[in-house]
């Protein structure tokens, strides 16, 4: 066996070893963190205030001095799951 092919082994191994010795709560502690970091926070309660129906009214002016055309409409925006607005 070349000895490349060894080293790659043998690093694979010291990986393997060190995955399998790490203490059982770390486990634990780090799907905490996980889901502390997964968890609604500032910016959703933020987006959460873009939620309902809107009535919507544009402008646009295709030169100056004319008068502009308007668009209406109506947008509905739902918070999913608390973590995002969908409209």
């Amino acid at each position: 066996m070349p000895v490349r092919m060894k080293n790659v082994l043998a690093g694979g191994l010291v990986v393997v070893l060190l995955m399998a010795a790490a203490p059982i709560g770390a486990h634990a502690s780090e799907a905490e963190a996980w889901k502390t970091f997964m968890s609604p926070g500032a910016a959703h309660t933020y987006m959460a205030q873009f939620v309902g129906r809107w009535n919507i009214e544009t402008r646009f002016w295709h030169a100056p001095g004319q008068p502009p055309e308007i668009t209406r409409g109506r947008a509905d925006y739902q918070m999913k799951g608390g973590s995002h607005v969908r409209g």
